[in-house]
């Protein structure tokens, strides 16, 4: 699931990867890159809900934790739902209504080696529309050091493998 979180990096349309960005925002970074975070510097939590359409909305939450030399941890969570949906069969009759949505569930770590930031998550993805699929998936990210006065840092991360 590739639903934009944090409205800092959606209202920037993604352009954060070589962005010098606040503490605020480095859970919401691990969302999309999981080296980032190995930049919290405690003990962090973010919510994020957002409304679409009628009754559709998008839930995010992350909590992670920098553990000092041994690395940092995280895990998030995110769901989107469609809202109700009216079913009806091929006569056009009412067969009620159904809730598509999509869940994931990620733990996540990252460790700095020689300057850059390494890091790895794992995922558990369930989609449902009437009927629900399942799948696991990987992500894997780098940070480059800093540079130029702190102003310049570089970014990759391999998604949902």
């Amino acid at each position: 699931m590739r639903f934009p979180s944090g409205y800092y990096l959606i209202s920037y349309h993604f352009t954060f990867f070589c962005q010098k960005f606040g503490r605020p925002h480095f859970l919401y970074e691990s969302y999309w890159n999981p080296a980032a975070l190995k930049n919290i510097e405690r003990a962090s939590l973010t919510l994020m809900h957002a409304v679409y359409l009628q009754d559709s909305f998008f839930d995010y939450a992350a909590y992670g934790h920098n553990l000092g030399d041994a690395g940092a941890l995280g895990v998030g969570f995110q769901y989107l739902s469609a809202g109700d949906i009216p079913e009806t069969d091929q006569s056009g009759s009412s067969l009620g209504s159904f809730t598509p949505h999509d869940l994931a569930v990620s733990l996540g770590y990252a460790k700095k080696l020689g300057g850059f930031s390494l890091g790895l998550s794992g995922k558990y993805i369930q989609s449902k529309i009437l009927d629900s699929a399942t799948a696991g998936a990987v992500d894997l990210g780098v940070l480059t050091p800093r540079y130029f006065q702190n102003k310049l840092r570089f970014a990759a991360a391999l998604t949902n493998l």
